[in-house]
């Protein structure tokens, strides 16, 4: 992810990033992350009896978003951070297009067919 969505991202959810943070995905997913976050911190905001959850870690894996946390949450976390794992299944992961997960060399990836065609061509040139 480029530095000014995770600065962005950092800076609107701090409780949520505390402290530097690296996100291990593509700007495709910007919208699923801001949309889960916001999820997640008003829900908190509003149940002060709920523990803040804290993000250890947000990649990419088989395709898919992967969005763990160090501490925090019940049910109705994981399940809100479940439906945005599942979104990701459909949103290019470079540009945030429909896209589908296929495979990329050895890699699964979720792209939309102009991004996995520009995928490809980087990988047959040999520049990756």
């Amino acid at each position: 992810m480029t530095e000014n969505k995770i600065t962005d991202l950092i800076a609107k959810y701090p409780k949520i990033f505390p402290g530097n943070f690296y996100f291990e995905c593509g700007d495709g997913w910007y919208e699923i992350l801001n949309d889960l976050c916001h999820k997640l911190q008003s829900y908190v905001d509003d149940f002060d009896k709920i523990e803040q959850p804290v993000a250890g870690q947000v990649k990419e894996k088989f395709g898919g978003l992967r969005f763990y946390l160090d501490h925090g949450g019940d049910d109705y976390v994981y399940n809100l951070i479940r439906d945005a794992e599942n979104k990701s299944y459909n949103i290019c992961e470079e540009c945030g297009a429909s896209g589908r997960v296929k495979n990329l060399g050895r890699w699964m990836v979720c792209r939309c067919p102009d991004c996995f065609t520009k995928n490809e061509e980087i990988i047959n040139s040999g520049s990756r």
